[in-house]
């Protein structure tokens, strides 16, 4: 007896029928307001039992009661129409709605395609068959010859009906689908002159122009969406819960709205590949995931980004791969997603457990559910855009001074390998964004000379460095903790040391070294300002100036090594080395803040890391203030 029900059961499965799924919730008033409709009709019935008018109209109302009940008695209601008017296209749409809505999705087909036989011009049908083969390609995301059908039927349902926005909505999804950017757009198009206020047309633009690398069209389209969604339906593009981990997640779903929406914009900055722009790309193909979530997996009552399909799709984007299993005995058919991770390649199983076409982690004890829960709140996040460049190292240096108007000047240089850029014509784009410790842009452009005025913040901030070449491909970031000195003030205060590259053919120079390391004969020009100093009685203002360059203290040693030099040390062998070079002088200045510049040999360094240390020493208070700056000295 169990052989024959199962093979019963994967007869019916092939045939593309499955047992009703879980209904959705039914607004009560609605229920109500439906039931009184019902009993209306029957009692008119009653009274002319052949009105296919009425029988229609029944059938209507209890395929739209929600329930199993209310369905299984639909179809009695059209096959009693039907008895009676045997040809008629609408019996058989509605017949195949309401076997559609029991999830019997062969026998729904077969009265879909009845009806474009009886009338060809009946837009809805073909709508319906195209939308049948959409839901069976999403189920294992091949072949792609059954999208291409999905894509013919429903094209050919917009010719007949091209003012209906429903067809002209899944028609652009389709052509998102099959990765026809253009099309989708030209459809997305059609549907927002069609229904100004449906965001959904705005939303596949976006799509499509995310997909084309299109970041800032991408986000001006989001930007046109957003506004037309009610707050629920907004909430679910604006939730982070499933990209985090389960303690923190839970952490954030208690939090208040306003807090929610801070910790949102702290999450997608913390993770932004391209943080020195105001564009964040990961946020955007997030918005993304959510909307195609939504348009592939919706039903059964959820939204498509909170069934578990969605919430993987979101978290990790389409599958790499898929593969489909009928199950066995009476258990529901199986489909696998399978991704390549930079940590490494692995699956995600969903069963279509009670038949109804809603694929999920097993609900059952089974080691592959548990294996997947486990994989969904754990594994980090993938994202595939922006596309995938060539990260190369990059070198940077900082230095801050004084500024106007209570500011304090940040000036910022970058360095990479020569071999990077062997074209003189090449474009390079150098971005940088200053964050305050709350995450809040404080400043941030695209420069050539990095330089910023920012007010003085006593917490450390983040200054975020992007250097791009979009022709070659190639992209390095740098994050910098950064606090902002106030340099203002009657305390004596000195600038950061700048190391600078002397101009060619000149002794001088202007431009901060970011990769500061010397050569035998070569020589430190270092720029530095000093603030505040007093007057004496004469209205001068006297200062000293020493400046040390120490050898820095070698990495500690582990194993042999370590001990060598830990004999060493108890032998008195390894003494803390003395400056290598020492100088000063005194000079008598006319104002309080004073502008100078160092020129200092390097030729009787070893090769090895060292630091310049300023001390600059106001003769009149007896104050003083130090900067220091390592450099590198090479053979």
């Amino acid at each position: 007896m169990r052989t024959s029900r199962a093979l019963l059961l994967l007869a019916w499965v092939a045939a593309g029928c499955a047992l009703p799924a879980p209904p959705a919730p039914v607004d009560a008033a609605k229920q109500r307001a439906r039931a009184a409709a019902i009993d209306s009709l029957r009692l008119a019935i009653s009274a002319r039992p052949n009105d296919i008018d009425l029988l229609a109209r029944l059938a209507v109302c209890q395929r739209r009661s929600g329930t199993p009940s209310g369905r299984a008695r639909s179809v009695e209601t059209i096959d009693r129409a039907l008895a009676i008017a045997p040809d008629d296209p609408s019996l058989h749409l509605e017949r195949g709605l309401t076997m559609l809505a029991r999830r019997f999705t062969g026998e729904a087909q077969r009265c879909f395609r009845r009806v474009t036989e009886l009338d060809p011009s009946r837009s809805e049908a073909w709508l319906e068959l195209g939308l049948i083969e959409k839901r069976r390609f999403l189920v294992a995301w091949r072949p792609r010859e059954r999208l291409g059908r999905a894509a013919r039927l429903i094209r050919h349902a917009a010719r007949l009906a091209p003012a209906d926005a429903r067809i002209t909505r899944e028609l652009a999804v389709i052509e998102l689908l099959r990765e026809r950017w253009t099309d989708a757009r030209r459809a997305a198009g059609r549907l927002s002159r069609l229904c100004p206020e449906d965001p959904a047309g705005h939303l596949v633009e976006a799509a499509a122009f995310l997909a084309c690398g299109r970041f800032a069209d991408a986000e001006e389209a989001f930007g046109r969406a957003f506004p037309l969604m009610p707050p629920e339906r907004r909430a679910a593009y604006e939730d982070i819960s499933s990209l985090l981990e389960p303690a923190e997640r839970e952490r954030y779903l208690t939090l208040p709205d306003e807090a929610k929406l801070q910790r949102n914009e702290t999450h997608w900055i913390m993770n932004d590949p391209t943080p020195a722009t105001p564009l964040n790309e990961r946020r955007l193909e997030h918005y993304r995931r959510v909307f195609l979530a939504g348009a592939f997996f919706g039903g059964f009552g959820k939204h498509g980004a909170d069934t578990h399909r969605g919430r993987s799709f979101v978290r990790f984007g389409p599958p790499d791969g898929t593969g489909t299993d009928l199950g066995a005995g009476l258990d529901g058919p199986w489909i696998v997603w399978w991704y390549d991770h930079p940590d490494g390649s692995f699956r995600l199983f969903f069963q279509d457990e009670f038949l109804g076409g809603d694929y999920h982690f097993p609900i059952s004890s089974c080691r592959e559910g548990r294996h997947s829960v486990l994989l969904l709140e754990t594994t980090p996040p993938l994202y595939r855009v922006p596309a995938p460049v060539d990260p190369f190292r990059l070198l940077w240096a900082a230095a801050q001074r004084r500024g106007e108007n209570e500011t304090t000047l940040v000036e910022l240089a970058v360095a990479f390998a020569d071999s990077l850029a062997r074209d003189p014509w090449e474009s390079w784009e150098l971005r940088v964004t200053i964050f305050d410790p709350s995450w809040k842009r404080i400043a941030g452009r695209l420069v050539c000379t990095a330089r910023f005025r920012v007010a003085p913040r006593a917490l450390e901030c983040t200054c975020a460095l992007e250097v791009e070449n979009r022709l070659a491909g190639k992209r390095a970031v740098a994050s910098i903790p950064l606090r902002i000195r106030d340099m203002h003030g009657d305390r004596l205060r000195m600038s950061d040391l700048r190391l600078l590259i002397p101009t060619s053919g000149r002794r001088d120079g202007d431009v901060l070294d970011p990769d500061p390391r010397y050569r035998a004969g070569d020589s430190l020009l270092v720029a530095y300002e000093i603030y505040g100093l007093r007057r004496d009685g004469d209205g001068l203002c006297r200062r000293r100036t020493r400046y040390e360059v120490v050898r820095e203290a070698p990495e500690r040693r582990y194993g042999l090594g370590g001990l060598i030099d830990a004999v060493k040390r108890g032998a008195g062998r390894m003494k803390p080395a003395g400056p290598a070079i020492v100088g000063f002088f005194d000079r008598n200045e006319s104002g309080r803040d004073v502008d100078d510049r160092l020129r200092i040999a390097v030729a009787a360094l070893e090769p090895g890391r060292y630091r310049l240390r300023v001390t600059a020493t106001d003769l009149v208070s007896g104050s003083k203030t130090v900067a220091e700056r390592g450099f590198l000295v090479t053979e």
